[in-house]
């Protein structure tokens, strides 16, 4: 009995002396995180400064990781029924009757030479894709009907639910080397552009392809055109991520956590801004031509000057001359509007030129055809004038 009760208490002992080695360690630990780094193990991770600066709580830290993987996989889901694969038309059996296995009457899934995104349920897709004998062509009237014919002769779109659609139509968008494609359908699934003011750096961004294969990152950049002098018929708009873009995700699309296309992944890996192809997809839809509008002229944004005797910002754009002479070009519609060099351009229809709202950006919306109010500043006296754009006119 007596050496029952001796084991009895050393194990006793042996197991107390355990839980509070055990304890120990977690308050030392605790201690230690919360004293020496300021992190807390079991409450809001605070990160506000010292001496009342700005600062902001991560609750449930962990928690916030996992939904934002959630947020990820969600967006994949969404956008992934909204962009299709390219082929190679097959031939295919002729025979009704039951046979045995041909592989020939088969697409294989990852034997896509292009991908496209559709952009209305009723079958127009936007892509990069060109057959390679086209990679150098110039887009003259003729080639443009030939790369038409071969790509309705030749080529199938094929989507996510593995239904094979012929092409119908094309449209070239020259200025960019993108294609818009016209299948028969009428129920396809569609996803809407980001609005421009809403891509931002900073914002959480997410490339992916046909293959499903993705990039999650941020937008680091937006590149716009840094030159002094700009044109007001040409508009650059780059977005550039944190990541870098494996070339598996050359030519796919880039998207926001709400599925909304924010950018088309070229051939190169650049990422343009979807907003530069507003006028094109309006054109394209209206009267299946791409025929941007050209102002004709070369200009100074006065929202990237600062004036060495003017401490506020003055708005609009002032036509002046690039490195060639040319401040507008001959036989444009500002040249036969009578606009002049020197004149300060300082609003399109009511909309003020300004650091967010720049003549090329504005510009960039419009297509042949359209008709623009500018207001514009000459010899301090504020004057109006009408524009239609037409085709620049030949001498």
């Amino acid at each position: 009995m007596f050496n029952r009760n001796i084991v009895l208490i050393i194990f006793l002992a042996v197991i107390f002396g355990l839980a509070g080695g055990v304890v120990g360690e977690i308050v030392s630990r605790v201690y230690l995180f919360e004293s020496t780094f300021n992190i807390p193990v079991f409450r809001d991770i605070d990160l506000s400064g010292e001496n009342g600066s700005s600062s902001f709580v991560i609750s449930e830290a962990r928690r916030v990781i996992v939904e934002q993987d959630q947020k990820v996989i969600d967006t994949i889901n969404m956008v992934d029924d909204s962009i299709v694969g390219i082929y190679q038309m097959k031939e295919g059996s002729k025979l009704e009757t039951k046979e045995a296995f041909d592989l020939n009457n088969y697409y294989f899934i990852n034997n896509q030479l292009g991908q496209g995104f559709v952009i209305t349920s009723d079958g127009w897709i936007i892509t990069e894709f060109l057959p390679e004998k086209y990679a150098q062509v110039i887009f003259s009237d003729n080639n443009k009907k030939l790369i038409k014919e071969d790509l309705i002769k030749n080529f199938v779109i094929i989507d996510k639910e593995k239904d094979v659609y012929s092409i119908e139509d094309v449209v070239i968008d020259e200025d960019y080397s993108f294609v818009f494609l016209k299948v028969n359908a009428n129920d396809l699934p569609v996803r809407k552009f980001a609005q421009e003011e809403d891509i931002v750096v900073g914002q959480v961004a997410l490339a992916v392809n046909w293959q499903n294969k993705n990039l999650f990152s941020t937008i680091s950049e937006i590149k716009t055109d840094n030159a002094l002098v700009k044109s007001s018929d040409i508009y650059l708009n780059k977005i550039v991520l944190a990541n870098e873009i494996n070339e598996d995700l050359y030519s796919s699309y880039l998207f926001n956590l709400s599925g909304d296309l924010v950018g088309l992944i070229n051939k190169n890996g650049e990422i343009f801004n979807i907003n530069i192809f507003s006028s094109a997809v309006r054109g394209m839809l209206e009267t299946k031509e791409i025929k941007r509008a050209k102002l004709g002229v070369n200009y100074v944004d006065f929202s990237e000057l600062i004036n060495l005797k003017e401490s506020k910002e003055r708005k609009g754009a002032v036509i002046y001359k690039n490195n060639s002479g040319i401040s507008i070009i001959k036989n444009s519609v500002s040249e036969v509007s009578g606009l002049k060099e020197g004149d300060i351009i300082l609003s399109i229809n009511n909309t003020e030129l300004d650091s967010k709202n720049s003549l090329n950006k504005i510009i960039n919306k419009y297509l042949e055809g359209d008709m623009i109010r500018v207001a514009y500043e000459r010899d301090g006296e504020i004057k109006e004038v009408d524009i239609k754009f037409n085709s620049l006119k030949k001498e």
